[in-house]
């Protein structure tokens, strides 16, 4: 496989991006597999979602210890920061306010494959301290590549600009 300029751009072998997967209900996307994934020559992706800030830390110190090569984490980010409701029964109910369709959509999903509800484990995980936490682990690591879920990622762009 030859290699594309998006390889050289993250400092990569094979153009193959491994998707971060966070724990909302399941388990976080294991370091030893995106270290797996970039060892390999590939990009490995931590998925951030869900994990406390320390867990970040943790995570990402331990995919250095198992690599020197490029990885990236990805974290959810709200479409506007400033405008993230602060838990996440009152951003279902604005998903339900403001975009009735998508919910009901959605809501026959869960109907038509019998999926039951999720609770929430933890109120807070995508208010905007909570994620402003996250982006400060990931700046501070000095992360390689970061894949920002969903929403408008300016705010993080202006802070590591002004950190570099």
């Amino acid at each position: 496989m030859a290699k594309s300029p998006v390889c050289d751009l993250l400092g990569i072998e094979l153009p193959i991006l491994q998707a971060g997967m966070g724990r909302t209900h399941g388990t976080p996307t294991p370091p030893a597999l995106v270290a797996a994934v970039s060892n390999a020559g590939g990009m490995g992706c931590l998925g951030g979602v869900g994990l406390e800030p320390d867990e970040l830390r943790r995570a990402i110190a331990e995919i250095r210890r198992l690599t020197a090569k490029p990885f990236a984490v990805d974290l959810l980010l709200p479409a506007s920061l400033a405008d993230s409701p602060p838990t996440r029964d009152e951003i279902r109910r604005a998903l339900r306010e403001k975009y009735p369709q998508h919910w009901r959509f959605a809501q026959s999903l869960h109907q038509k494959f019998g999926l039951p509800p999720r609770p929430m484990d933890k109120a807070g995980l995508l208010s905007s301290d909570f994620i402003r936490a996250q982006v400060e682990v990931m700046l501070d690591a000095r992360v390689p590549v970061f894949v920002p879920g969903l929403g408008d990622a300016s705010w993080v762009i202006r802070i590591a600009a002004r950190a570099r």
